[in-house]
């Protein structure tokens, strides 16, 4: 039989607990599940590679046909078998521990999170958080970034001395109750607010909250972890001052007009950005995923083109092929993927063939490299 392993976060009991969150449900909820809907079982959440969509995972509750109108299809058969919850991961805790950060989580859902959801006025450029609330929420955004890189999520990880002494002080300051945590935080301020954390919360309507991101990345200058409306960047001991050089798809611009001086950003700020800079903000990060998309098709193109007719195509064959992949009539969802692209690919060769290469010669000269 084998060994269980121990928990990740106390290091000492077994890690018996499944399904523990890896980002908070109160958190994400609205941009993983149904437009509308809160409950769990109705997450819909897919992420977009260089070849379109990939790893797309549908809660149990969610209808066939909310499936079909998000990624234009049926799952198949190879999806429905692997399909597993991005957002939760097995036998990382143990019990106990899952139940501390339950305490946190708890507190800053009932009291940060509220106030934050309640608040209207974003012509105001920052809330200010109470000290109690500051460190809570300073502890729980300190235990996303750790189980993000502790469980690899989306292949993020922090330099192994920063994700050791973040998990080190959630297992020094999380506690069984709430009265013990605020207690263990109250008495140890400056420990707790080490790192330096800009936190930004995105005005968003009702029926477009689930067209926020959840993503974990590591720039040159911080990590960032974007969270549907909730966005925050983690720097390391000393270096807030790199924030001038981390522009996080224009974020760090709205930042920096927000709270002078910048560097010396108290973790007590939360920064307040209106829907007008958060559809700029998501049109830069759309823009950078389908500009990245956009080359690998380019490069297969050329690549497909030149095996069947011997030449590259020019610079107007390719603008045709980008606007047809533009203009279909197809959901968001499946216009860059392998199954549409490799169709726009069929149709431009049997445009330009004068050879009269039947289709299934074309596709299955594509299907020889697409990858």
């Amino acid at each position: 039989m084998e060994e269980q392993k121990l928990c990740k976060l106390c290091k000492i009991n077994p890690a018996d607990k499944k399904g523990s969150h890896v980002l908070s449900h109160f958190i994400i909820r609205d941009t993983i599940n149904q437009t509308g809907q809160r409950k769990r079982d109705r997450e819909v959440s897919f992420g977009i590679g260089e070849t379109g969509i990939d790893h797309p995972f549908f809660g149990r509750s969610v209808p066939v046909e909310e499936i079909r109108r998000v990624i234009g299809r049926d799952l198949s058969d190879h999806e429905i078998d692997i399909t597993a919850n991005p957002y939760t991961v097995d036998f990382f805790l143990c019990s106990r521990c899952e139940s501390k950060l339950g305490v946190l989580e708890a507190y800053c859902s009932e009291n940060v999170y509220r106030l934050l959801e309640e608040h209207l006025n974003f012509e105001q450029k920052t809330l200010q958080l109470s000290l109690e609330m500051s460190n809570a929420f300073a502890l729980l955004m300190y235990s996303f970034f750790w189980r993000c890189s502790a469980t690899r999520f989306n292949g993020f990880a922090l330099k192994k001395s920063v994700e050791e002494d973040l998990r080190y002080k959630l297992d020094l300051y999380l506690n069984d109750t709430r009265a013990g945590l605020l207690s263990s935080l109250s008495n140890a301020l400056t420990y707790v607010n080490e790192y330096k954390l800009v936190c930004l919360f995105l005005q968003t309507p009702n029926e477009d909250k689930t067209n926020n991101l959840i993503k974990a990345e590591k720039n040159a200058n911080a990590y960032n972890l974007y969270m549907g409306q909730l966005v925050c960047q983690l720097y390391e001991k000393g270096s807030i001052n790199d924030i001038e050089k981390n522009w996080a798809f224009g974020l760090c611009d709205i930042a920096k007009e927000s709270v002078l001086p910048y560097p010396n950003l108290d973790n007590r700020n939360i920064l307040l950005v209106n829907n007008e800079s958060r559809l700029d903000y998501l049109n830069n990060q759309f823009n950078y995923v389908i500009r990245r998309i956009k080359r690998k098709i380019v490069y297969k193109y050329r690549k497909t083109t030149q095996m069947v007719f011997g030449v590259l195509p020019g610079t107007r064959e390719i603008d045709v092929l980008l606007k047809m992949l533009a203009t279909d009539k197809v959901s968001k969802s499946y216009r860059f993927s392998n199954e549409h692209v490799l169709g726009a690919f069929a149709r431009m060769l049997k445009y330009k063939s004068h050879y009269h290469i039947p289709r299934a010669g074309f596709l299955a000269t594509i299907n020889n490299i697409r990858r």
